[in-house]
């Protein structure tokens, strides 16, 4: 009696292996996007904090506040008072950063650059908007 595998049963084998590693792959790819994506809210997230938590060191919204009771921060300004790094400043979605496409040097906010953050105070609460990355 001979032992070991028949031709057709290895290639049975080779072929359910196959179809693990696609439908893997496939799953794989989905996780590792939504990974990044969350990666990427997150340090939406962490800005605006950041922005709002400076806000608050430097006196609230009495100091530089406009009309409509909001500050604009710019990303410099958190660098520059160390709020954050600017080496952690890194969108993992696309790998933009302050070296590749954003703007962390502009001292002044204004509607015509895209990396400032909002913050706003409204019945007793802070908020902070930051569109300068984009997360899909």
């Amino acid at each position: 009696m001979k032992k070991g595998f028949t031709l057709v049963e290895l290639l049975a084998v080779l072929i359910i292996l196959s179809l693990i590693i696609v439908i893997a792959g496939g799953s794989y790819s989905k996780v590792s996007k939504k990974n990044k994506q969350n990666q990427c809210i997150n340090l939406k997230k962490q800005i605006e904090n950041l922005a709002i938590e400076y806000v608050i060191d430097t006196n609230g919204l009495y100091n530089n506040a406009n009309e409509d009771n909001a500050r604009w921060i710019t990303l410099a300004m958190l660098i520059k008072n160390g709020y954050i790094e600017k080496e952690d400043l890194v969108n993992p979605f696309d790998n933009t950063s302050c070296d590749n496409g954003w703007n962390c040097n502009a001292t002044t906010a204004s509607s015509s650059a895209n990396y400032y953050v909002i913050v706003n105070y409204n019945e007793g609460k802070y908020t902070a908007i930051f569109n300068g990355i984009k997360c899909e």
